[in-house]
């Protein structure tokens, strides 16, 4: 038997084309579509070829199904963009990423990220990496390791008294280290003694 061409089928003893002109084979009746020629997909539900809209592609007023510019999900053409895809911003004529690793997009502007954080989710904005001598806490936001607090006048996370784990300041202690237990009213941990323990 002969071979057709892409976007023929054999019908009668000759290849006839495809009802759909962006069909790249079809079935024996030329009505449904297995494969489309180009960027064009098979609609599920139709059996037919489709630009893709919205998903980075436009249809050119010849009929052609062409990319849109690079980084834009929904445009009419191949040098304007209606809207970028996720984590990309408009920029002044294409979609680009916020420039630095410290900021996310919100609305139509980048953002920094949260206080001592050093990259966040270009989305949602909660944050994936501390800055030196901080922790990712479970909220998303950067926080001192235990032992430490964040000292304003420093802007770094500076020690608690000795044989504290969680303070307000060098001189406010709010839990002591195991072993230990507040006095003073939390401006000393001291260790427990011997009968406190037992």
């Amino acid at each position: 038997m002969c071979q057709c061409q892409q976007g023929h089928f054999f019908k009668d003893k000759s290849c006839v084309p495809c009802s759909d002109p962006h069909c790249a084979k079809c079935d024996l009746t030329g009505s449904t579509c297995s494969s489309c020629a180009g960027n064009f997909k098979v609609a599920p539900a139709s059996q037919q070829c489709e630009c893709p809209l919205g998903d980075g592609f436009y249809r050119s007023n010849d009929g052609l199904c062409l990319p849109c510019p690079e980084g834009c999900e929904r445009c009419s053409s191949g040098d304007s963009c209606a809207q970028c895809k996720a984590g990309l911003l408009f920029g002044a004529t294409k979609c680009v990423k916020c420039s630095l690793p410290s900021q996310f997009i919100t609305g139509d502007s980048c953002q920094s990220c949260p206080q001592k954080c050093l990259s966040c989710d270009s989305r949602t904005g909660k944050c994936l990496e501390c800055a030196a001598s901080f922790r990712l806490r479970q909220d998303s936001m950067c926080g001192c390791q235990e032992g430490t607090y964040f000292s304003e006048r420093r802007d770094e996370c500076a020690p608690c008294m000795a044989n504290c784990d969680v303070c307000f300041d060098h001189s406010t202690c709010v839990d002591c280290a195991p072993g230990f237990k507040l006095v003073f009213d939390g401006k000393a941990c001291k260790r427990n003694s011997s009968s406190e323990t037992e």
